[in-house]
């Protein structure tokens, strides 16, 4: 028997539908279900904190950790049973652009950031396990924090594409990628290797054909 709510069966579900999460780093599955209960707080919609705890890593929902680490098979099988998603989708696309547009440790260093988790480092360092985090926790620089982060491009532009390269994650338009050029490649991989590059990196393709990198 699960543990995990049916709403975060839900969330779960939707996201299976977009990125197989039998293939995704646990770490991202988690910081999905974060930022999605975040950003819906932002926002002024009903949001679900209960069983999240600090971890080394982050914020973490310890209900999915156990199913998902000891119940993976019955995981999947309820997910596949799921219908209608009843999630609010825009929170959902904005949350999956986040785990898509970083790598796993700027999540983790990113999580690190808020309040909420910071508050409970001593006592993670001590060795301390199952550290409840609450609403209480979540200070007014967490919440200025998260408004900073709200990305829009999904929202605006739902047709996009993430090129993976080496660290680096480049976001860019569907109607763009089309058009990308081996030259683009080229630039990229060259991008690539740039360390004052911070993830995501957008891009857009000019008129005269040339690479705009924000």
């Amino acid at each position: 028997m699960l543990n995990s709510s049916e709403e975060t069966l839900n969330k779960l579900a939707w996201l299976n539908t977009r990125k197989k999460i039998m293939s995704m780093p646990r770490l991202k599955i988690q910081k999905f279900l974060y930022f999605y209960e975040m950003f819906q707080k932002v926002a002024g919609e009903p949001y679900e904190i209960d069983h999240l705890k600090a971890y080394r890593n982050g914020p973490v929902f310890s209900q999915v950790y156990g199913d998902i680490n000891y119940r993976e098979t019955e995981v999947y099988h309820e997910l596949d049973k799921v219908g209608d998603f009843e999630i609010n989708l825009k929170s959902a696309e904005e949350a999956l652009f986040m785990v898509s547009s970083m790598t796993e440790p700027e999540l983790s260093e990113l999580t690190h950031q808020f309040d909420m988790w910071k508050s409970k480092k001593d006592r993670i360092n001590r060795g301390e396990q199952q550290i409840p985090i609450t609403d209480e926790d979540i200070s007014q620089k967490d919440i200025d924090l998260l408004e900073q982060i709200v990305p829009d491009y999904p929202v605006n532009n739902p047709d996009y594409h993430i090129i993976s390269m080496q660290s680096k994650k480049f976001v860019i338009s569907a109607e763009d990628y089309k058009n990308l050029t081996e030259i683009h490649y080229d630039i990229l991989e060259q991008l690539s290797n740039e360390e004052d590059l911070f993830n995501p990196v957008y891009l857009s393709i000019e008129e005269d054909g040339g690479l705009l990198v924000d």
